[in-house]
């Protein structure tokens, strides 16, 4: 927030002191009365305490951009972007939409960055607009040996499913001689084949016996993506697949070398058991894929544009909205104890695929 902002924002407050009710921010404004303040005060107060400006906020105090494409990805979410930004709308029951879909005859590259991201911001956002993703009330769960493991399991499941919907998909698209996205398709697949053998290597070399653990423990959340990306696979637009592959590889990126390395400190040494994980980081190959989808995405007519943006939207909200489906230590000790495995001593041990 730069001293520009405050002063403007501090004008339009004394110009129309209707303006924080109508933007919603009537109860931060009425605390700051209390204490007196008016003015470039006033501004400061409202802007520091209001954690997610309204758009409407934005537009009055920044300099307005023209957005080149738009799209309305639910029924009360709606989103702009630019070569260089983003903006999302959640409308109330009364609000008029703010515009039209909008999309470029021919995509461009940086406008469908914008677009792809401001969909993925909009799918961890909508859940709660009046908290920020980095807000210190939302907390983490730290690592521990036996959640990493339950991700390997995850990490299964949605990795194995790739290749084969990918395929599925290619095969729908060539019967309706959309040839190039479906050879991008047969592409992905190809990418992704193998994964879920690193994630099966990571759990032998942990000491489990890895096809029956996965057999055994299937991850609900894991389970539920897997099913909305068939949903994809079989919509109207099987394209759409490209937008819950793009959440799931954006998302992978936030594993850094940092908390690449924070996991392996719980394994013992000479253990390799983050192959899976590695390959899904910031550190792997997901990072060259995001970029390598955006690109393609933009050279697809502007309805599965549309569909993508909307695919990454619907994913995005899913893992934002999923409850943590670990079940805890107890349980997950006595599902190994179940395969004849102690955790104490499935590190030190071998096993195989």
């Amino acid at each position: 927030m730069t001293t520009a902002h405050v002063e403007k924002f501090a004008e339009l407050l004394g110009k129309d002191p209707a303006l924080l009710a109508n933007l919603g921010l009537e109860k931060v404004g009425a605390t700051a009365a209390t204490s007196g303040v008016s003015g470039p005060a006033l501004a400061t107060i409202v802007l520091n305490e209001a954690n997610d400006l309204s758009s409407s906020v934005n537009e009055l105090i920044t300099p307005m951009e023209s957005f080149k494409e738009a799209v309305r990805l639910a029924p009360r979410i709606f989103l702009e972007a630019s070569t260089q930004k983003f903006r999302w709308h959640r409308l109330s029951p009364f609000d008029i939409s703010p515009g039209t879909e909008t999309f470029l005859e021919i995509g461009d590259p940086d406008v469908t960055r914008q677009m792809m991201a401001g969909a993925l911001y909009s799918g961890l956002k909508a859940l709660d607009t009046n908290k920020n993703l980095g807000d210190e009330s939302v907390t983490h769960t730290a690592p521990s040996l036996l959640r990493y493991i339950h991700s390997l399991a995850a990490s299964y499941q949605t990795t194995h499913a790739t290749p084969p919907t990918m395929r599925r998909v290619a095969k729908i698209l060539t019967e309706r001689n959309q040839h190039i996205s479906a050879s991008y398709c047969l592409h992905v697949a190809e990418e992704e084949s193998g994964h879920d053998t690193l994630a099966l290597m990571d759990i032998a070399a942990l000491g489990l016996p890895a096809q029956e653990f996965v057999a055994r423990l299937r991850p609900k959340n894991s389970l539920a993506l897997v099913e909305r990306f068939s949903g994809f696979a079989d919509s109207v637009d099987p394209i759409s697949v490209l937008g819950y592959a793009y959440v799931l590889e954006r998302m992978a990126l936030f594993s850094t070398q940092a908390s690449v390395a924070e996991i392996e400190h719980l394994i013992p040494a000479g253990i390799n058991a983050t192959r899976c994980l590695r390959v899904h980081s910031a550190v792997g190959s997901d990072s060259g894929h995001v970029d390598e989808s955006i690109a393609f995405i933009a050279t697809l007519p502007a309805r599965s544009r549309a569909s993508i943006a909307r695919a990454v939207y619907e994913t995005s909200l899913q893992v934002a909205t999923q409850p943590d489906d670990y079940p805890g230590d107890t349980a997950m000790r006595a599902i190994m104890k179940e395969l004849g495995c102690n955790i104490d001593e499935a590190v030190r041990g071998e096993s195989v695929v």
